[in-house]
């Protein structure tokens, strides 16, 4: 075999298997990751961290005990600490995804919050994220949540 078919063969192999991995890379995968660093920036009592980096500029926030919804990101930060302080423990798991191809990806999540006293039982919270790019990577353009179990 010629040293040009060799490497010829070798860049089509290359091609593919980064083609597979490009494929690799669905939205759960993508939505998954996204949830992993909202679960660390909680957990590590970073609202200003969280906010800045996983919601959108025009961040729309609506709960089921919220008169008005927090609207942008300078309303969403002090909301989203004084839910990090009164609950400074989260896990979240991806209850649904809804991808798109071109367009927003939505994502249901069910948070389990453990109580400051840990003989209660935690609280449980679902969420519908709507996620949108922004500046090249994935944030939340809406957020609405209630309290409870699906």
């Amino acid at each position: 075999m010629s040293y040009r078919k060799t490497i010829a063969i070798a860049f089509l192999i290359g091609c593919f298997g980064a083609s597979v991995e490009a494929a690799e890379t669905t939205a759960e995968s993508i939505m998954g990751e996204r949830l992993q660093a909202l679960e660390r920036y909680w957990n590590a009592g970073d609202a200003t961290g969280l906010v800045d980096n996983l919601y959108a500029q025009d961040i729309l926030i609506a709960g089921e005990e919220l008169t008005d919804p927090a609207d942008g990101r300078a309303e969403a930060k002090p909301l989203v600490q004084s839910l990090i302080t009164a609950f400074p423990e989260a896990h979240l798991a991806i209850e649904r995804i809804i991808p798109s191809e071109n367009g927003p990806i939505g994502t249901w999540v069910l948070w389990t919050l453990p109580s400051k006293d840990k003989p209660s039982a935690p609280t449980t919270v679902r969420s519908l994220f709507l996620w949108t790019k922004e500046n090249g990577a994935w944030v939340i353009k809406a957020d609405m949540y209630s309290f409870g179990k699906y």
